[in-house]
């Protein structure tokens, strides 16, 4: 297989966007059995709004609904590089059996996704009992602002670059 490494910043151009001063990222991770995922019907405890959603564990259906899951972060950054680090630290932490996915890649681009504000996800199966198992690494850009427009709270004020 050749490798072709991508300079990602000439691709997608820019830095952190101007509006949204204090830009900060929150992480977090779910590891579980990834059925719980993909049932295809309406899962309430995905969805925000939802009596079941806020004691939930499960990945919200939006990722920027992770906000509103303070006790789950797993950490808080102030540049865009910690953060693809932590994502990147994740998938050498359960990596999986098969893979034609270059981490060290993936992790370039997240690096630039993240820095032109916008939120990231990681995920992949991994062979974990009691059944398919699946790893779901978010990081989300706070301030956020959500597709309808309003701004989400900030489950907690960023520190300096050290993993929580």
């Amino acid at each position: 297989m050749n490798r072709v490494d991508i300079d990602w910043r000439t691709v997608l151009r820019g830095g952190p966007p101007a509006d949204r001063p204090g830009l900060h990222w929150h992480g977090f991770l779910w590891i579980g059995n990834g059925n719980d995922l993909y049932a295809y019907k309406h899962q309430p405890e995905r969805t925000a709004g939802t009596a079941e959603f806020p004691a939930s564990v499960l990945p919200p259906e939006s990722t920027a609904h992770y906000l509103l899951k303070a006790r789950l972060v797993q950490g808080t950054w102030t540049t865009a590089g910690a953060a693809a680090d932590w994502m990147r630290a994740q998938w050498d932490a359960s990596t999986p059996t098969v893979t034609h996915v270059d981490p060290d890649n993936r992790r370039q681009y997240s690096e630039v996704t993240l820095s032109h504000g916008e939120d990231d996800v990681w995920r992949w199966w991994h062979p974990a009992p009691p059944g398919p198992g699946m790893v779901h690494v978010a990081v989300v850009c706070c301030p956020h602002k959500s597709a309808a427009g309003r701004a989400l709270p900030c489950p907690e004020a960023p520190r300096a670059d050290s993993n929580m």
